[in-house]
């Protein structure tokens, strides 16, 4: 098995990215309850502060299902209802057996449950145990969606070990959800103004893919900027 296309990664992980975009901004990580039109500006309601903060301008980049209730008090233009996605269950998995040193990094697969497997401790500067992360099927996802994180994990963890020839013992094992996964059907735009300072933007604009997601950021940047739909 070999791999069907050419793959970037970070170094020495993949947040690497983002850390080198943001040299020199000031960021903050904060959980937003709402947000609301309030004298001008846009209210950033906090679900750990009492005080609101209140901006100018806001671009919001959640998954469109977790637009609405961020945006009480607006009504959302009909065509972000068309923005659809694809769940994925994944697995971080450290076997107990040797594993197989002649596998590259990620490859994609023919597999009912399992869609994508990668040697994720031979990817380009990489450190720590011999590991792999598996990425379930769209459809298997689905069905396992409300599925206990434990029992999806034992059964990729089976499946994974299966594919590969080797024992399905662990070292450690944890499986994570992931509701909005993949973009089944995107807008077909770059970005959406919401409000006036207010613009959407994600990989549900332009389609699945973190390339999607970051060329709707920059449009949505671009027309606030210029304060355009």
């Amino acid at each position: 098995m070999t791999p069907s296309r050419e793959v970037f990664v970070g170094v020495p992980s993949n947040n690497e990215i983002a850390r080198h975009w943001s040299t020199g901004l000031n960021l903050r990580q904060q959980r937003v309850e709402s947000i609301k039109r309030s004298s001008g500006r846009w209210q950033v309601d906090l679900v750990d502060e009492a005080s609101p903060q209140t901006f100018d301008a806001v671009v919001v980049t959640v998954p469109q299902p977790q637009l609405q209730p961020l945006l009480p008090d607006l009504n959302l233009s009909a065509d972000l209802d068309t923005i659809a996605y694809n769940p994925c269950w994944t697995l971080l998995w450290v076997p107990t057996s040797e594993m197989p040193l002649s596998l590259p990094s990620g490859y994609p697969m023919r597999h009912p449950s399992i869609d994508w497997l990668a040697r994720e401790d031979s990817k380009p500067g990489r450190v720590g145990p011999a590991r792999y992360v598996a990425h379930a099927t769209a459809p298997w996802s689905l069905e396992m969606l409300e599925q206990p994180a434990d029992t999806v994990a034992d059964m990729l963890k089976k499946d994974a070990a299966d594919l590969l020839g080797i024992s399905s013992g662990a070292h450690f094992a944890v499986s994570h959800r992931w509701r909005f996964a993949h973009v089944r059907q995107a807008l077909g735009r770059p970005q959406r103004r919401l409000a006036a300072g207010l613009h959407y933007a994600s990989d549900g604009c332009l389609g699945d893919g973190v390339e999607h997601a970051i060329a709707s950021g920059c449009a949505a940047a671009n027309a606030l900027l210029r304060d355009e739909d």
